[in-house]
């Protein structure tokens, strides 16, 4: 059997789904690196589960040493890219981020499976743009297309909000409490959390995603 091997050389070349099968071996009880590995060269690699019981112990480290050097790079940041013909930008102005919107970002940023999840929050499909400036679509729930993105996107994406700290968060918050305190204790109320809770995102919920 004849395999055609692509190695990868940076986090671009992997995606957020394949990212998400690795981690979610890699967060059983228990688990083995030897179980791990054999993720890795199943998702990244495609090589059938068979095939690797026959690979030479030697193949089989280089393979998984190759992958931990792509992802040892440091994740670019980019405001825009381009998946299945359709241009996405980051959002453009987060000081527009709406309660609900807070609200999934906290449930997305409990764990690995709902990363593309949260980046349907960041990314959106750009539907106007002007020199610079562009226009995003208004969220409407996951995009399950994003599974597909870049990992060193998804990953830079993240970092990239996590700077924002409390200070963001804090300051959408207060703007609810005095605009619309309804629309706030409404979002509130549907997700099951407190305001002291919404208000201390980063320093839990952003902080746990980025370790996993």
């Amino acid at each position: 059997m004849k395999l055609d091997i692509k190695i990868p050389e940076s986090l671009n070349d992997l995606t957020l789904l394949q990212w998400q099968k690795i981690s979610k071996v890699a967060s059983i009880k228990n688990v083995t690196e030897l179980d791990i590995g054999i993720k890795i060269l199943e998702v990244v690699y495609g090589i059938p589960k068979d095939y690797i019981d026959k690979m030479h112990s030697k193949d089989i480290t280089n393979l998984i040493a190759e992958y931990q050097k792509a992802i040892d790079n440091k994740p670019e940041f980019k405001s825009k890219f381009k998946l299945n013909d359709v241009l996405y930008g980051f959002i453009p102005n987060l000081d527009e981020i709406t309660a609900g919107e807070l609200i999934d970002i906290d449930s997305y940023s409990k764990g690995v499976d709902s990363n593309h999840k949260l980046m349907s929050i960041l990314y959106r499909p750009i539907i106007k743009q002007s020199g610079t400036d562009y226009e995003v679509e208004k969220y409407a729930g996951a995009n399950g297309n994003l599974k597909n993105m870049s990992l060193g996107i998804a990953l830079a994406a993240q970092g990239f909000f996590l700077t924002l700290g409390n200070e963001l968060i804090q300051s959408i918050v207060a703007s609810l409490r005095v605009e619309n305190p309804q629309l706030l204790n409404k979002a509130l109320r549907k997700s099951g959390v407190g305001i002291s809770q919404l208000t201390h995102l980063q320093g839990a919920t952003f902080l746990d995603m980025m370790k996993s």
